[in-house]
């Protein structure tokens, strides 16, 4: 019988091996992402958007916060975005892109898989700031199993 790893090492090790994919986007395709984040915004913070107090930062991260940190040491200029969420693009002129097919592929082909939807797609926008996420997995659908209705852990 195989033993379970423990540490953040461990827990943070993917399931297949990672892969790198040169030029994801055609530039065309982003120009036009940039576009859409130039004239849809503003957008709302990461942190101050998401989580309500300082162990819901413990509980998606390390798990382990310094007792003196408070919410003002995670407020930093990181903001997200959504393009798709639910199988849906919110922006129809980023169909093609939320639905491109070279990238189901490259899905299709990671996961061993012979059909790929995409379920959501977002984009992280940060100005400089010191990192003190020491990292942190976010979850993705995969055989039924959903960030929304199961914690990370449970994806293992």
């Amino acid at each position: 019988m195989a033993s379970i790893a423990t540490g953040t090492a461990a827990d943070m090790r993917p399931v297949a091996p990672p892969i790198q994919i040169d030029n994801v986007y055609t530039p065309a395709q982003h120009a036009m992402l940039l576009d859409m984040i130039r004239n849809y915004g503003p957008w709302p913070m990461v942190t101050k958007g998401r989580f309500q107090n300082i162990e819901q930062i413990a509980a998606s991260t390390s798990g382990r916060i310094q007792p003196n940190m408070s919410m003002d040491h995670f407020i930093v200029a990181q903001f997200r975005g959504w393009v798709a969420s639910h199988g849906t693009s919110y922006y129809t002129e980023l169909d093609d892109i939320f639905l491109d097919p070279r990238l189901r592929a490259h899905a299709r082909a990671y996961w061993g898989a012979g059909l790929a939807r995409p379920t959501f797609m977002y984009f992280s926008l940060s100005g400089p700031f010191e990192a003190t996420d020491p990292g942190h997995i976010d979850g993705v659908t995969f055989r039924g199993i959903r960030k929304k209705k199961h914690r990370s852990g449970s994806c293992r």
